[in-house]
């Protein structure tokens, strides 16, 4: 009989709870992000799987975390719960070698479509049925040309089962 395929990782129950609302996706032009979470699992004390799916304009890229050289402002995922739950640590993808011009070495940045991957904590004495969050992006956007300041993408959005 021929082998079964390996099942998909357990991510495959996350729904995106999060996204910009659209005067905050107006605002930034050069990313698309949405949040993504298995709220199955939304009781006291459960650890969540949680995935930030981030969309880089073409043309475009932002700094990796860490990042190189390290005056570059990192890419890096905040997050404010009302109920009292917690972000894990997040995972950042290992960003790619891009040589600027003015640099001596190259910088690490993010190109095309990346994850930030983390966990969310539910608190022990977590009551009712949903979790609103405030996800927070930090980046940096440049393109051969220039570099935009630093900007903040606020996701927002209710974790319920």
């Amino acid at each position: 009989a021929p082998s079964q395929p390996t099942p998909p990782p357990a991510t495959s129950a996350l729904r995106i709870f999060a996204r910009p609302s659209d005067e905050e996706a107006a605002r930034h032009p050069i990313l698309e992000a949405t949040a993504s979470v298995d709220a199955s699992k939304l009781v006291p004390g459960a650890t969540l799987p949680l995935v930030v799916r981030i969309k880089i304009q073409e043309g475009w890229h932002i700094n990796a975390n860490p990042a190189q050289p390290k005056s570059s402002k990192a890419t890096t995922l905040t997050a404010e719960f009302t109920s009292g739950s917690t972000l894990g640590t997040v995972v950042y993808p290992m960003g790619h070698d891009f040589n600027a011009e003015g640099f001596d070495t190259p910088l690490s940045v993010y190109e095309g479509t990346i994850e930030l991957r983390s966990t969310l904590q539910i608190p022990k004495d977590f009551v009712g049925n949903s979790e609103s969050v405030k996800l927070t992006i930090l980046y940096q956007a440049c393109n051969e040309m220039e570099c935009r300041p630093p900007s903040r993408l606020i996701l927002q959005g209710t974790i319920a089962p």
